[in-house]
């Protein structure tokens, strides 16, 4: 069509214009071009001869350009549109919606230079022909940009979530307690390495297998009871002293703390259940042998004593 030509796209709130694309065949015309643009900034959606055409939805053609009238309904800087006027000139004037399969999305607009041919109802009906295609692609540019937007996000999501398993995993690993990690049914799903040195069986021999199963027959039926309760009230529950068979036969104490583990705070049910057992062997032992120099130990001798 020839003159300059500018393309103005909508933000998602409807109320501000901002610059997406501007072109002119003549260098000169181009570079002020740019700085009566750059001038102007973010453009108001219900100013001006855009504004109209937003209103109205329809093409607007201007045969024979008033500069006079230009100037006062052009929101850019006085001085930068006096320069493109003196030094470049307006003669014409033709803009149209970009209405795609999401209604308006932005205006395209040309402008003849000083001295061109006018504008007529053949240029309307060729712009009119272009728009909708261009409406398009801008569309598919935003939903391309909406897209980069959203892996950018989910990225970021799966980097923070990462470095958050390398956490617990690190903290998981590293603490003295033994730790047991189960689905709501018992079965374990994971180990640390405390649990390993403790029960003396590796990750490979207890994940698939129900929680409990290294429980000492005595201490069957409290553990049972221990669990039912979590399952029942969802909370963590008053720790157990318990006892568990090693992998080698031998008998090792510990201090049984369970918890739930729930998807989100107001969940009505549990996605996990955390097993963490203290080892108290060493201070069973120890009662073990002060009770027996008590039970050894005549009652006169202890009372002198």
């Amino acid at each position: 069509l020839g003159g300059s030509c500018t393309i103005t796209l909508l933000n998602r709130e409807n109320d501000l214009m901002h610059l997406a694309g501007y072109y002119d065949a003549d260098p000169h015309a181009h570079y002020l071009l740019g700085e009566l643009l750059r001038a102007a900034g973010d453009i108001h959606s219900d100013r001006g001869l855009l504004g109209e055409v937003l209103r109205t939805g329809k093409p607007v053609l201007v045969e024979k350009v008033d500069p006079s009238e230009l100037r006062s309904r052009s929101q850019a800087p006085g001085p930068f549109l006096q320069a493109f006027i003196e030094e470049v000139g307006i003669s014409s004037l033709l803009a149209a919606p970009l209405v795609g399969n999401r209604g308006v999305v932005g205006i395209i607009n040309v402008a003849r230079h000083r001295d061109d041919p006018a504008f007529t109802q053949d240029d309307q009906a060729f712009l009119n022909e272009i728009t909708f295609r261009l409406a398009v692609a801008v569309e598919n540019n935003q939903l391309v940009e909406s897209l980069r937007r959203e892996i950018a996000a989910t990225a970021s999501a799966e980097q923070a979530l990462s470095l958050s398993e390398q956490r617990f995993r690190s903290v998981f690993d590293s603490t003295a307690l033994a730790i047991e990690l189960m689905d709501a049914s018992g079965v374990i799903l994971d180990v640390n390495r405390a649990f390993e040195r403790l029960s003396g069986y590796a990750w490979l021999d207890m994940v698939g297998r129900p929680y409990g199963t290294l429980q000492h027959p005595n201490d069957t039926l409290a553990f049972q009871r221990m669990l039912t309760e979590l399952k029942l009230n969802l909370a963590p529950i008053e720790p157990m002293e318990n006892r568990i068979v090693r992998k080698d036969g031998s008998i090792a104490w510990v201090r049984t703390h369970l918890a739930p583990v729930k998807q989100s705070s107001d969940a009505e049910a549990m996605s996990l259940i955390v097993a963490m057992h203290e080892d108290i062997t060493v201070r069973k032992q120890a009662e073990r042998y002060f009770q027996g120099v008590l039970e050894a130990t005549p009652d006169a001798l202890v009372m002198s004593d």
